[in-house]
């Protein structure tokens, strides 16, 4: 075996590369030659560069976001082995949600993983020409004269070499303004900017006066043209990529403070109340990392089930290192009461330091700290690598998948910080676990329903049987999901009609609910909507058809319906009878109502004029007791939807004159069901 060279790493470098801060002292360490210099825990997978300049990711693959494309051996969507992705140069990475972002010592920059909200900058013309952009499964070079990136949610964020900070991808309002801000080509936002932090719905930068700011395209319109300046004298700032997360900032003082979400103990101020104001954590700081708040795997809007995050590292200048907030997954790398998550810390405590010995670590001689939405990781003074936390997705880089509490193999206990690429216990050649069989695709899809509907991680059994399924013929991609949506697990999570409908827009369309797309769908349920009628939108849908493709799943229809309930056939007609119950009868339908309206359109019984017809001379309709000028009102807008003109209403109304009773308010009926505004009604639903 070759004897490792020694190289010199002056931890002055390490920290303001890593960091991107001032280290306050110099501290020379002797490392090998797979000396780790930089790190960056994202969502579910890691990124780290070694001293040679190599770029290497393990952990979650779903959106490509490793980079490993085109390596035969990584037959899944995950793994716990460190791969190399960029051979040299790279001397900045960043790992967003779904995506990674890396700068090369030429200042190029380079973009790989999900493409959807056009967060990469790549293959621009794909969108301008069909709509559309394209994933990247290895990194792509994407820009020029690039000194730093932050890859947020959506979205990204960088500073030229000239001090200007750009943006692109996709925002998510916060502030009730419009729905979701693109930005197709990269948009300056501001000059003299030293450091960056892009998250979902906003940028944080930090200006070389020390001047911390927010851009906030949310708020554009309402409170500023152009970004917002928060407090002077900071040096450094953290802050998740959710809408719930925390914000950190170190001062140039060294103090740390923190604002936002604590209802987990994120501040570590020994309360769990929000401040939406900075309040003061600790002294003498030399580094902090957030986590992008609460993780939701795919799909971080706020109403679905969160896997982690909420937790803050951070590393005084005296060498000790601290965490607080969630405890979930071990991700804060200390304490464990009785062996078991508690939940949350709402102080710091000592990473490395448990009530059990045997699980205790030093960790005191950290130099570089990065937490991930649901694991922790750091470089040492020896240049070595160490990770602690949620494991599922092999993101703790060990060399195998899954999360362990294990006393009699410290290695694979993920609680306890341990260094990578360092063997378990035996012989160092223990294999990682072998994927489940099938598509890897086809994998992916249903490990997204287990997520996404089920709210956990997959069985292996129920991974396999679904997967088979698809890959036999025996189910589609409708089938698959409905039955999910139909199952006892599903129904006993007791979703509320909110989390239902993004529970749909999660599954079968792969991002959030738009806030038009969700109030659409809840008035359609306070109409009387059933869930089934909605859910065979959803699953029936071009957007679904489109996901389905993308993972190489036959989409299938839904068709599980029972065959009495009309009503969740067909949702362009059940629409329509929900406008006749509110338009000419002022009320939501009933059930029985509904089904016998419906069912007498698909079975071709009524033409949609003839139930209007049904409706307008029912006993219901007749016992308002209408005059003719309430007649008249009704009928323009039950057939026309809108108010009166005056020429209409006086001829109108002549007639009624001319023909009292019931026989001049059948011939209004009949003028009004031949106008064509009655007819474009009928068209807009399809019928």
């Amino acid at each position: 075996m070759k004897k490792a060279t020694k190289k010199l790493i002056s931890v002055m470098l390490i920290m303001a590369l890593v960091l991107g801060i001032t280290p306050l002292m110099t501290i020379t360490v002797s490392a090998s030659d797979t000396s780790y210099i930089k790190i960056s825990a994202g969502t579910l997978h890691t990124l780290a560069i070694q001293n040679d300049g190599s770029a290497w990711a393990w952990g979650n693959d779903q959106w490509l976001q490793l980079g490993v494309g085109g390596q035969p051996e990584l037959g899944n969507v995950y793994t716990g082995t460190p791969h190399k992705i960029i051979d040299s140069d790279v001397v900045d990475i960043s790992a967003g949600d779904r995506h990674s972002m890396a700068i090369k010592s030429d200042g190029s920059l380079w973009a790989w993983g999900d493409n959807y909200w056009g967060q990469l900058y790549y293959d621009v013309w794909s969108y301008y020409y069909a709509g559309v952009f394209i994933n990247s499964e290895k990194p792509v070079k994407v820009m020029d004269n690039i000194k730093s990136v932050s890859a947020g949610n959506a979205s990204t964020a960088v500073i030229k070499t000239d001090g200007t900070l750009w943006v692109w991808g996709t925002w998510y309002s916060l502030s009730g303004v419009g729905e979701t801000y693109l930005q197709i080509e990269p948009e300056h936002i501001a000059d003299d900017v030293i450091q960056i932090v892009a998250g979902r719905n906003r940028v944080l930068f930090i200006k070389s006066d020390n001047s911390l700011w927010e851009w906030d395209p949310g708020k554009l319109s309402i409170e500023s043209p152009g970004p917002v300046k928060i407090m002077d004298d900071v040096s450094y700032v953290s802050s998740g990529i959710a809408d719930d997360s925390s914000t950190m900032v170190i001062k140039t003082d060294g103090s740390l403070w923190g604002w936002g979400a604590n209802d987990i103990g994120q501040l570590g101020n020994g309360t769990r109340i929000d401040s939406p104001t900075p309040i003061k954590i600790m002294d003498d700081v030399a580094a902090v990392s957030h986590s992008p708040g609460r993780v939701y795997l795919w799909s971080p809007e706020p109403y679905s089930q969160p896997i982690g995050g909420g937790f803050t590292l951070a590393l005084k200048k005296d060498g000790t290192f601290w965490s607080w907030g969630s405890e979930s997954g071990g991700k804060l790398g200390g304490r464990v009461l009785a062996m078991q998550n508690v939940g949350f810390v709402t102080e710091p405590i000592r990473v490395g330091q448990f009530l059990n010995a045997q699980l205790s670590v030093n960790m005191d001689d950290t130099i570089a700290i990065s937490a991930g939405g649901s694991h922790s990781v750091a470089i040492k003074s020896d240049g070595t690598l160490w990770t602690w936390g949620d494991n599922y997705w092999g993101q703790l880089g060990r060399g195998f998948i899954g999360s362990f509490h294990d006393l009699d193999d410290l290695y694979t206990d993920n609680r306890r910080p341990a260094r990578i690429i360092e063997p378990p216990p035996g012989d160092g050649s223990d294999p990682e676990p072998p994927p489940p069989t099938g598509d890897p695709q086809l994998i992916a899809f249903v490990v997204s329903l287990y997520q996404n509907i089920q709210g956990r991680e997959p069985d292996s059994g129920g991974l396999e049987f679904w997967v088979s399924g698809l890959q036999d013929g025996t189910h589609t991609g409708a089938s698959v999901s409905g039955f999910f949506f139909f199952s006892e697990e599903y129904t006993a999570r007791n979703r509320s009609d909110i989390e239902f409908v993004n529970d749909l827009y999660n599954t079968c369309m792969g991002r959030p609910a738009d806030p038009g797309g969700l109030e659409y769908w809840l008035d359609q349920i306070a109409l009387g909507a059933s869930r089934v009628l909605v859910l065979n939108a959803f699953l029936n849908g071009d957007e679904f058809k489109a996901r389905c493709v993308l993972f190489g799943v036959e989409p299938g229809r839904f068709t599980n319906i029972d065959p009495n309930e009309f009503a969740d056939m067909s949702l362009n007609i059940t629409t329509f009878i929900f406008r006749c119950y509110d338009v000419f009868l002022g009320r939501v339908a009933d059930r029985e109502g509904l089904n016998n309206w419906t069912g007498h359109l698909i079975n071709k019984v009524l033409t949609p004029t003839e139930v209007a017809r049904e409706f307008v001379f029912s006993e219901e309709f007749i016992g308002f007791e209408y005059d003719d000028e309430e007649f008249l009102d009704a009928m323009y807008q039950g057939m026309m939807g809108r108010e009166p003109d005056e020429g209409g209403y006086n001829h109108w109304m002549s007639i009624l004159e001319a023909n009292p009773g019931p026989a001049g308010r059948q011939a209004v009926f009949n003028g009004f069901a031949q106008s064509d505004e009655w007819k474009g009604i009928v068209a807009d639903f399809g019928l």
